[in-house]
């Protein structure tokens, strides 16, 4: 889900897309009847009074002069407030918030990012970010769960592509029900060119258009 935090109204971003797994939509499928996650106060109050925890104030980090990572935060401390309970925001700059991530004491109770893509494979974001031994570095979440770790290790040495984008599935199908982090959308850009304009192609690494598969008619009259 995208949300979108405009006059303390919550409102859905029409453009992006909810992920039910922690992968991108085209390296990973759900499985069968998990759904994504859903804004729903009622619901979360509901769950909440079951529970019975006793009250703690939240540290929901953001990085500063990133209106991503700020909006969310505001959205995040919207709802805990709706639920009565105590949160504040830290706003911090990179290198800051770097420092608590690789130090569990440090690490705030929630904080939001974008992770993008530096090479175009499911263990760029569930491998890096959710492997039991990479726990300050990749893993700043301090989350393991040996099942999940075990089928991303497998995913890796698999030779087979099939083989591992199914043991990635199947570790992201468990880092989603664990609920290890919420992964809320994946972007939509949208990239204006002329008709005129063959073999357009965007590589999702650096979001760059590939110029190699570029061409252009040969011009005319002059033109």
């Amino acid at each position: 889900m995208v949300l979108v935090y405009k006059k303390r109204e919550t409102k859905f971003d029409p453009d992006a897309k909810p992920l039910t797994i922690p992968v991108p939509p085209s390296l990973g499928t759900p499985p069968a009847g998990l759904t994504a996650p859903r804004y729903d106060i009622a619901a979360a109050a509901d769950a909440l009074a079951k529970l019975k925890l006793p009250p703690k104030e939240l540290v929901i980090g953001a990085i500063a002069g990133e209106p991503q990572t700020e909006r969310a935060a505001r959205i995040m401390l919207d709802g805990l407030v709706k639920l009565g309970l105590p949160a504040r925001i830290v706003t911090e700059p990179w290198p800051a918030a770097a420092a608590r991530l690789r130090d569990e004491k440090l690490m705030y109770d929630i904080f939001f990012f974008w992770h993008g893509a530096r090479y175009y494979d499911a263990n760029n974001w569930i491998g890096e970010m959710f492997d039991c031994d990479l726990f300050g570095t990749g893993n700043s979440s301090w989350y393991c769960n040996r099942d999940a770790d075990r089928l991303i290790k497998e995913a890796r040495s698999a030779a087979d592509p099939r083989t591992r984008r199914q043991d990635f599935e199947k570790a992201a199908a468990i880092l989603a029900q664990d609920q290890a982090a919420l992964f809320i959308a994946t972007a939509k850009r949208p990239v204006a060119y002329s008709k005129a304009l063959k073999g357009m192609q965007v590589s999702p690494v650096g979001e760059v258009i590939e110029i190699r598969s570029l061409s252009l008619p040969p011009l005319t009259d002059g033109k």
